[in-house]
């Protein structure tokens, strides 16, 4: 959390200058993103299977754009679920 929201927040904050983004709260979207990412969206932690966490996936996409961060691409969301199908990340559905 210390060493990659900073650097998630100073990329917002680039972005806030050029216009890509619009969040008037980089450095705290930055924070939130860092703690869905590692803790809330964590298949592990919550023993919850692939389809729900996908869910999950993208809500924080909808929630970063509604917050004025756009970061999530459908690209990133397609990496994280195939990284996460090939090593086993999920705990089953059933």
């Amino acid at each position: 959390m210390k060493k990659d929201a900073p650097i998630i927040a100073r990329i917002m904050m680039e972005g806030k200058e050029d216009g890509s983004i619009t969040t008037d709260f980089p450095i705290e979207c930055a924070e939130v993103f860092m703690l869905l990412v590692n803790i809330w969206i964590n298949p592990l932690l919550f023993g919850r299977g692939h389809e729900e966490t996908v869910n999950r996936l993208h809500f924080l996409q909808h929630m970063m754009r509604v917050l004025g961060a756009d970061i999530v691409s459908d690209q990133l969301l397609h990496k994280i679920t195939e990284r996460h199908s090939d090593i086993g990340g999920y705990c089953s559905d059933e």
